[in-house]
């Protein structure tokens, strides 16, 4: 099959089967971890997760471990990871899994954190990810996750093929 026919097939595929995935021929494996439990290997990947965005530049970069690791132990940070052969790649973070505020009784999930080593962005890897977070979440009771993303590194195609829909907009200012 010709690259072009693959991704005719991929796009027509998603059309007819949102959140569905195309290729599950794959090698990476995903599963729900906890934070204590990674905590040594996922430093190292989340410093080059915010050295390769480089947010926030003007406030320096002080990982509150501590707090991540109670909220582990509260049962209200979700964790993915994408692994090969045991050696992490990926990693998909939801924290504060709590009901809403304005919704009392409805179990929500703010996304923290998603990354994936750059030499596995391409093909379906991502987005295999992204569909076994919403599948777990959705498994624990989340009825809505909010999930955002920098606009420097944007994954709006995933969001879609995800069944996500664009709500809000978030700005965000750092003051002097």
């Amino acid at each position: 099959m010709s690259a072009l026919s693959k991704h005719r097939a991929e796009v027509e595929f998603f059309r007819e089967h949102p959140g569905e995935a195309f290729d599950e021929q794959a090698q990476v494996e995903f599963q729900i971890e906890h934070w204590l439990d990674i905590l040594d290997e996922l430093k190292p990947l989340i410093l080059e997760h915010w050295s390769e965005l480089k947010e926030d530049v003007d406030i320096p970069l002080n990982f509150d471990w501590d707090r991540y690791a109670q909220l582990d132990q509260l049962g209200k940070l979700h964790v993915v990871t994408a692994r090969i052969n045991g050696w992490l790649i990926g990693y998909d973070t939801g924290v504060l899994l709590d009901d809403h505020l304005h919704h009392k009784g409805t179990l929500v999930c703010c996304t923290d954190i998603t990354w994936m080593r750059p030499e596995y962005r391409k093909g379906m890897t991502g987005y295999k990810m992204m569909k076994f977070f919403r599948d777990t979440l959705i498994a624990r009771g989340v009825k809505k996750i909010f999930f955002a993303c920098t606009t420097k590194r944007n994954i709006d195609v995933l969001f879609r093929r995800l069944g996500y829909k664009q709500r809000f907009v978030n700005y965000t200012l750092v003051l002097p």
